[in-house]
């Protein structure tokens, strides 16, 4: 079974992103996934749609800026875009962590054949504590953020549907949003858990939830 990844990395956000999505990508290859991954220069419009119209990849993770109506690649360049090209993702599992994606490309990505478009119809918001900033996995402030998002795709790779996956998700940032409420008030804790209970809330399952990669 293949997964194909995008990895866009050319400004501090997209470099978070990169970094912490290759956790879940270690992980799918531990349990016999071929991964494909577009990196860097590799994340662009062309490169991507050669891909997705020669093969097949049951999996599609999208990793970079986004609007509501595109999902963006390496410096800014659109991959996927309402009225354009959403049947490149016809009959796949898609989870997109790129801002307001799922707000109207993702209904728009439904309309045409995708299975099930997982993302986020407002900004995706992270808290990021400066001194790390070089090494996003040494980042406590971004960790409950991302691994919310990363449960999500290891549920759905266990072989789980993508209602459960979604709603496993959920309840990582429920578990943060608890912990932190619990924790003495600091300006961090706050900031993180508003933008957590955002996160949480913006997060859209569109299609299928009965979708599995089996």
């Amino acid at each position: 079974m293949t997964i194909f990844v995008t990895r866009p990395e050319h400004d501090d956000m997209t470099f978070y992103l990169s970094t912490w999505i290759k956790l879940a990508m270690d992980f799918a290859e531990s349990k016999g996934f071929k991964v494909i991954d577009f990196s860097k220069d590799r994340a662009i419009e062309k490169e991507v749609t050669k891909f997705l119209e020669k093969n097949n990849p049951k999996f599609v993770i999208f990793n970079g800026h986004g609007n509501n109506e595109t999902i963006m690649g390496q410096k800014f360049e659109t991959l996927i875009k309402s009225g354009k090209n959403e049947k490149l993702l016809k009959e796949k599992i898609v989870y997109a962590i790129a801002c307001s994606a799922a707000a109207k490309l993702g209904n728009d990505c439904i309309k045409e054949g995708t299975t099930t478009f997982i993302g986020y119809d407002g900004l995706f918001s992270i808290v990021i504590e400066n001194r790390h900033s070089a090494n996003p996995l040494k980042d406590e402030f971004v960790k409950p953020f991302f691994e919310a998002s990363n449960e999500l795709i290891k549920s759905i790779i266990k072989g789980n549907t993508t209602e459960t996956a979604f709603l496993s998700s959920q309840r990582v940032f429920d578990e943060w949003i608890r912990k932190l409420q619990l924790t003495g008030v600091t300006p961090e804790s706050s900031y993180m858990l508003r933008e957590l209970i955002w996160d949480k809330n913006r997060q859209k399952l569109l299609g299928k939830g009965d979708a599995t990669l089996t």
